[in-house]
């Protein structure tokens, strides 16, 4: 079957490789959404790919008849994505998770093995997408993230969102590192022909014949959700198959939104897709299926569908034919895209930072490296992808950037100001160099922001550590930090400007051979700079395959090839290789490739990025017509021909950024090709004409980065063309180069300088495939399609001339050298030279070379004095010969030392240390011993060890010259117990009552002591022991808090919010995601006549606006909505009721109610009345009812929705709040239930689970399932107050309105108004004659406890202390402070601190507990919790910091104590990680959610005893 659709570009969401126009893809719901598609061609010849094992690949014709991965233990449990997350919840969740588990052999339900998709969608507008991530950040599990959408320690956000959290962590980033994929790749083919789809069921079924995995791959594509569901007809052939009855697509929608996952097919199924009543009609494509994967949960068949072979593309268009709707194919088919594991991968230098900046969005940070130690600027920079004007969710473009420090907003709903620990990985950075030698590494932060506009910066920060880590023989790592120039070791980052720090590296010296050469059969070289380590062998290879190992340094070779070198040492590490080749031969005859609509690779020539380069070569059309003999990758590099003869090239694929040669293509004719880049300017040259240049500025600039050249093959696209003198350079080549070397074929041991990749159309066999030869480099072209009948090694009609002419002279011939080096170091000699030169001889007698042929030389000179180098360069002629000179001056050796420093100024036992030289000199040999460390010894340049016993160790470092001079220094290291640093994980955030509660103690430097504290307001739990494990059995929102102490001290972690156990499991939510997001009811459940009701809800806004949240019709009628400042808003008749400020909390669930009672408006929240006011207006005209009006749009998530025509009590608030309704029970009708929505479906229009069918139809959402995500964290209230007590009078005196004072007047302004309170310390008052500021009671504020600045001669105050001293028993505590008719407290704080004072305000960390008071108007109140293990005297009160006018009151102090649970701790968990996918008490089989099943549907997947069975 042919494809019915053209090929031409598109999707790496994998969209067919052919989409007409009228295909329209909605980004609004489908923000990640990538329109580039990058083909693996490799794929057309099956069991190519490189393997690690040597397991043999099955047969092609082996390949079963159906295939489902999800059934696998390496493809994950099915998602219900959060947020529009479909991108990242189709590429992460399933295809990174399931490629990782695949290749490793390792479990994909367990947290480990799963990788979260908001760690990547959050960055959607961050300048960095998933395919960044995946190739050069990774991502860390959801283990260690805390999720698998939203994390439970980084918060819940939208990809949107200005102050989303970030992850600190270096560990956590260092964890990601090893988590990488290459570059996305699409099929080469769309699977609209028969041949597209085999080589997706290839891959589906094994990896494409690759043996290192466990199973098959899976693929990402997009489609218009929408689509109409069928059940699979009743035939022989699906009855056999079990799937009669499963749902399949019967038609897609017709506006792509979406990405899903195929996870295997099906030959075996039939179809009626015609509705003509017989189904499997194979000439109409009826037979077989794609198995899909959703992340709408139970979508479907429990998250799966089928979808037939003949709907394999993202849309269908509807149109109007004799009066009937039909369908039709809209967009091409898919070309899937694929994920490919980087096997085995650890990262091996990685950058560790540690920093803080206020505005982060305004940040691009990079790293770049230099081989010269004493450089002032990197040779190679990368951008740090995560990093690049990131976090205000909208690509750094926000003028002024959002005031949102690094780590952003937490899941705590804490803005964390405190700096980022995090880490990047290197290793591509330094792919190429030298790793034995000295690096010198920049890290830079450009806060000049995106505009480069230095004067929009607003923020500033500081960098506390920068230090590289290289792990390459160390799997420890050895880290060296880099120097921060201040003077108190923290470097300031100023806004509009580019901060950088810099410094040397050295790496353990396993230095290469020198100077490799061949003459001859003889392969000859010198041996490696001296270092720390003795040569044991040399190792041969030929074109990379080990062929023999010598302690000799010669070698006799046979055959044609390329051969390296490396030298082995005596600790078994193997060097990087020295690589020589064969000299190059002339064709006789010449010889041409011939492809009949074939295609060939030319692969990694483009790993790298090249600001100049030149493609050049012959062909011979054999036919020309529109985008055939296409090459390149789009949206980076492509040229093609036309049918016209006009040869188009340039950087875009249809863009304006390519050049057009009319006329430069004939069929039958050769001409000569060259494409030219100059940075930001691209030339075509034909026959040595130039026809044509294009700027690429501003968005290109040289060429490479996407790995290999591609020249596509097909009837539409491929190369039907002669192809000769194929070349590639890393150059800018002059007219005048071009024009004096085309007509020439290269030939000899010295070819001309630049060149990268030469074919000269000969085809050789590797393993049994053909491959275009590459003459100068490893770079052997694999021709796509195997068939000889479309390709072909011919004679060719072209002659060439056999010598480039050109007169070689002293003034194109060059040398370049330091002018001076040291003795015993390397000097490097290189030789710049025209094309004609074929011969070169390097000749410097003292430094032991002569004749050396090679293009480059190393010499090491071993005595002080000044010598000549010489270079003869020839063409083979005396007539044509030069000899240049090079003189060096070798000097003395720099003076060196012993002398070193650790990483760390306090060594803590338990802790990672390396030790630095601090004259650090290549070639010298270096020995470390280390007593009583893990490492002992080590002969690298910098050593690193831990040390796990506290004491004196003693450090030993000799260094001996390249002249044998010896040097020593010993230091004796001080190894310190330390206070621990506590840190932990819950893993178990959100557990159902009942279930059990896990968290694991992470702290560090040897605890031995652990007191944990889970508080909510009504339950408290206090645990000792290393980690908490126990059954929950009160439901509550709990802090959770660590105390890990040692013999040196303590140190407490507090997460707040950290747990959360559910009474009842409320399943989905309704997920509000963009502002038009509404449901409107079918009619209103109030009407005029109504004045008594209520409306209940939970919800967690996603953030908070001035018109959000909103329920009803409208403020004339009846609405509900919040504002910025957290108030809910009711307006009834015109009439507004506003509660207090932050009662409406974005990022955490709570439930909310309106009770509506005659007049008075009642406002609950979490079942405690909070506000009520008298609104005597009457609804008026509600003829509409909406969630998410259009006065107040909805953001965030809803649940459990209720509208009852009673007002409740609070006693049924508290009840029926906190778990599903049965709305058959006999109170529950008496209450007059008019609406109910429970949101637990997964698609279509929102369902009243009551009687009244009041069914709410959805506007303005996403695509259908995107809307429906796990609400975790609703039905969390508790109301059983165990053990909390209200204590004030036992241990606090003088604490309520009226407050008794002494006879004392703080301020005579005013006789009998201010006095001195009793039984309250004051530090810090202010005394100015007869006037003392300070806290005091006023008469005229009713008697309250009072503090006033810049009114009546009262001065400012400045840490002004008021505060009792009392003994309490351990206990968890809340001080609550109410106040009176005046609320501008702001900036003091209440405190609670061991001992008999209050700290200043700058000390507040050393308090027990601190918060900042704010300004809650009269009767809003201010909360301190604070916990006590065992009885402790403390200093209870306020810090006070007031200038200006400003006046607060309180009316009374409540101090409450709560009772702990004592348990025990555990030093193990157990049964963790897991998924908890069923309970016995609830039944045995489950979805692939983890939801109980009671009926099973045929061909579906279960979970039965915790293994996956088909049902």
């Amino acid at each position: 079957m042919k494809s019915i659709l053209k090929l031409v570009c598109l999707a790496a969401v994998a969209f067919p490789a052919s989409m007409p126009a009228q295909l329209v893809v909605d980004r609004q719901k489908y923000p990640d959404y990538d329109p580039t598609v990058r083909p693996d061609r490799s794929l057309l010849r099956y069991g190519s790919r490189p393997r690690l094992k040597g397991t043999p690949v099955p047969a092609e014709s082996q390949r079963p008849d159906h295939v489902n991965n999800a059934a696998t233990m390496y493809f994950p449990p099915i998602i219900s994505q959060e947020g529009g997350s479909c991108g990242s919840a189709s590429r992460i969740a399933y295809m990174f998770t399931h490629e990782l588990n695949s290749f490793r052999h390792t479990n994909a339900s367990l947290p480990e093995n799963m990788y979260p998709t908001h760690f990547v969608w959050l960055l959607t507008y961050g300048n960095s997408g998933k395919d960044q991530f995946v190739q050069y950040v990774g991502v860390p599990s959801v283990k260690t993230y805390g999720g698998r959408g939203n994390s439970a320690l980084f918060g819940y956000k939208e990809w949107d969102s200005q102050d989303y959290g970030w992850m600190t962590g270096y560990e956590k980033w260092h964890e990601a590192m090893f988590n990488r994929m290459w570059q996305p790749r699409s099929l080469p083919m769309n699977v609209g022909s028969e041949e597209g789809r085999n080589l997706l069921k290839n891959w589906l079924w094994n990896h494409n014949g690759d043996t290192d995995f466990a199973c098959g791959g899976i693929a990402g594509i997009g489609v218009a959700s929408a689509c109409a569901q069928g059940g699979i007809p009743k035939t022989p052939a699906n009855l056999e198959a079990g799937v009669v009855g499963q749902s399949y697509v019967r038609w897609w929608g017709t506006s792509v939104d979406h990405a899903l996952t195929i996870v295997g097919y099906d030959d075996r199924l039939e179809f009626d897709l015609d509705g003509n009543g017989k189904a499997g009609e194979k000439e109409k494509d009826e037979v077989g299926a794609w198995i899909i994967a959703n992340s709408w949960g139970g979508w479907a068949n429990n998250g799966l569908i089928y979808c037939p072979y003949a709907y394999g593309f993202p849309a269908h268009s509807v149109t109007k034919e004799g009066g009937k709707e039909v369908r039709k194919q809209s967009g091409g088919w898919w070309q899937p895209e694929l994920y490919y594991v980087r096997k085995n991968y650890r990262p091996l230098r990685t950058i560790k930072v540690k920093m803080d900046y206020s505005h982060r969005s305004e940040m691009l940070l990079s790293v770049g490296v230099a081989t010269d130690p004493n450089a002032t600027r990197p040779e190679k920079t990368i951008e740090l992808h995560h990093f690049r004007w990131a976090g205000d969710g909208h690509n750094g473009d926000l003028n002024p950037a959002p005031a949102v420090p690094m780590l952003g907003r937490w899941a705590d709903g804490k803005l964390h100001d405190e700096p980022m620990e995090f880490g990047y990985d290197l290793t591509d950075l330094c792919e190429g160099l030298d790793h034995s030698k000295p690096l010198k590494f920049f890290f830079n932060v450009d806060a000049r922001t995106k505009s480069k506009i230095a004067s929009r910066a607003k923020g500033s920060g500081h960098i506390y550590n920068v230090s590289i880590i290289d792990y390459e023989f160390d799997k420890d790592g050895v880290e060296t930090p880099l120097e921060l120039k201040s003077d108190d070791g923290v470097l300031p980052v100023p806004g509009g400007k580019i901060t950088t720090v810099s410094g040397v590296v050295y790496g353990e010296q396993y230095t290469m051979p020198r100077n490799l050469q061949l003459k001859g059969t003889q392969l000859t070289w010198d041996a490696p700079q001296n270092c720390g380590h003795s040569v044991k062998q040399y190792n041969v290879y030929k074109d990379g395959v080990k062929i023999s190992d010598t302690e000799k340094r010669e070698q006799t070779i046979d055959g044609n090839g390329a051969y390296s070198v490396s030298a082995v040492f005596d600790s078994g590490i193997e060097s990087q290789r020295l690589t020589v080749s064969t000299p190059v031969s002339v064709q006789t005859p010449n010889v041409a490739a011939k492809f009949n609509n074939n295609g060939f690779s030319i692969p990694d020539v483009f790993n790298d990025s090249y600001n100049n380069c030149t493609i050049e070569f012959w062909i011979k059309p054999q036919s020309l017509k529109d985008w055939n003999l296409q090459a390149g990758r789009w949206g980076q590099f492509m040229f093609h021909a036309n049918g016209n003869g006009t040869f188009t090239a340039g950087w875009d694929a249809v863009g304006e950024k390519r050049v057009h040669a009319e006329g430069a293509l004939k069929v039958g004719r050769w001409n000569h090709i060259a494409m030219v880049v100059n940075k930001s300017s691209f030339n075509v040259y034909v026959d040595g004409m130039g026809r044509g240049s294009v700027s690429g500025s501003p968005s290109f600039s040289g060429i490479g980065g996407f790995g290999n050249l591609n020249f596509w093959s097909g009837e539409d696209n491929g190369q039907d063309a002669v192809y000769d003198e194929i070349r590639i350079w890393d150059k800018s080549r002059t007219r005048y180069e071009i024009l004096q070397a085309m007509n020439t074929e290269f030939s000899g041991s010295v070819l001309p300088q630049g060149l990268i990749a030469y074919y000269k159309g000969d085809v050789i066999s590797i393993d049994g495939k053909p491959y275009l030869h590459d003459c100068v480099g490893a770079h052997n072209a694999p021709i796509t399609n195997p068939d000889t009948k479309t390709y072909e090694e011919i004679n060719s009609d072209k002659t060439w001339n056999t010598e480039v002419k050109g007169t070689i002279s002293i003034n194109n011939t060059r040398v370049t050298s330091p002018a001076t080096v040291e003795a015993g170091q390397p000097a490097l000699f290189s030789v710049t030279c025209p094309d004609a030169v074929k011969h070169l001889a390097w000749n410097a007698p003292d430094a032991g070379v002569k004749d050396y042929n090679g293009t480059q030389l190393t010499a090491i000179f071993p005595k002080v004095g000044k010598y000549d180098v010489t270079l003869t360069a020839s063409d083979g002629t005396d007539a044509n010969t030069v000899t240049v000179k090079r003189t060096v001056e070798v000097t003395p050796a720099a003076a060196f030392s012993a002398d070193f420093k650790a990483s760390l100024k306090q060594v803590p036992a338990g802790q990672r240390v390396s030790f630095i030289p601090t004259q650090p000199v290549s070639g010298y040999r270096y020995e470390w011993t280390i007593e009583g460390g893990d490492v002992t010894s080590s002969k690298a340049v910098s050593a690193a060890t831990t040390f796990q016993t506290i004491g004196k160790h003693k450090v030993t470092l000799k260094v001996t010259s390249t002249a044998g001079e010896e040097k020593t220094q010993t230091q004796v290291i001080d190894v310190a117990e330390v206070r621990p640093e506590a840190d932990f994980n819950v893993l178990t955030p959100v557990v159902l009552r009942g279930d059990t509660v896990r968290v694991k103690d992470e702290t560090k430097f040897g605890p031995t002591d652990w007191k944990w504290i889970l508080s909510s307001p009504n339950k408290n739990y206090l645990v000792s022991g290393r980690n908490v494990e126990f059954k929950a059995t009160e439901p509550g929102v709990y802090d959770v808090s660590l105390t890990a102490s040692n013999n040196v001290g303590t140190s407490s972690n507090v997460r707040n919010r950290g747990l959360v156990v559910v009474n009842a499991d409320s399943k989905s939510g309704l997920s509000f995601n963009s502002a038009s997001s509404r449901v409107v009811l079918s009619k209103s459940p109030l009407t005029e006549e109504d004045k008594n009701f209520t409306v209940e809800w939970w919800m967690n806004p996603s953030k908070l606006t001035d018109f959000c949240c909103g329920i009803g019709d409208d403020d004339a009628n009846f609405l509900i909505k919040t504002n910025a400042a957290g108030q809910l808003i009711v307006s009834k008749g015109g009439r507004q009721v506003k509660s207090n400020n932050d009662l409406v909390v974005a990022g955490e669930w709570h439930h909310y109610a309106v009770v509506v009672q005659n007049n008075n408006v009642i406002i609950y929240r979490d079942g405690q009345k909070v506000f009520s006011q008298y609104a005597l207006n009457a609804i008026k005209g509600l003829n509409s009812f909406a969630i998410g009006a259009s006065a107040a749009d909805m953001s965030g998530q809803i649940d459990e929705f209720r509208v009852w025509g009673t007002p409740l009590t609070q006693e049924q608030l508290q009840t029926w709040g906190n778990e599903p309704l049965d709305v058959n029970a006999a109170d529950v009708k008496a209450a007059d239930l008019r609406v109910y929505y429970d949101f637990n479906q997964n698609s279509g229009n929102v369902q009243d689970r009551g009687a009244n069918a009041n069914h709410g139809t959805r506007l303005g959402f996403g695509p259908d399932g995107d809307a429906w995500p796990l609400s975790k964290g609703v039905f969390s209230l508790n109301f059983s107050n165990k053990g909390t007590a209200d204590v004030t009078r036992t241990y606090l005196a003088n604490a309520k309105n009226q407050f008794r004072h002494t006879n004392v007047q703080m301020n005579d302004a005013k006789n009998g108004r201010w006095y001195e309170l009793k039984d309250w310390k004051l530090e810090n008052e202010v005394k100015n004659g007869k006037v003392i500021t300070g806290a005091c009671f006023d008469a005229v504020k009713n008697g309250n406890f009072t503090v006033a600045t810049g009114w009546d001669g009262f001065a400012d105050l400045k840490d002004h202390k008021v505060y009792q001293v009392v003994k309490l028993p351990a206990g968890l505590y809340s001080l609550t402070v109410t106040y009176g008719q005046h609320d501008q407290a702001d900036g003091s704080f209440l405190v609670v601190a061991a001992g008999n004072k209050l700290p200043d305000t700058d000390n507040l960390s050393t308090a027990i507990a601190s918060q900042r008071m704010e300004g809650k108007a009269n009767g809003g109140t201010n909360t301190l919790h604070f916990t006590l293990d065992k009885e402790t005297e403390v200093a209870i009160g306020m810090v006070v910091n007031m200038t200006g006018q400003r006046i607060f009151c309180i009316t009374d102090f409540m101090l409450t104590k709560g009772d702990f649970e004592e348990l025990q701790g555990v030093n193990k968990l157990t049964g963790i990680l897991a998924p908890q996918r069923f309970n016995a008490e609830q039944g045995t089989l489950f979805d692939l959610s983890g939801r109980r099943v009671f009926e099973t549907r045929p061909g579906n997947i279960y979970i039965e005893n915790g293994r996956r069975v088909v049902k």
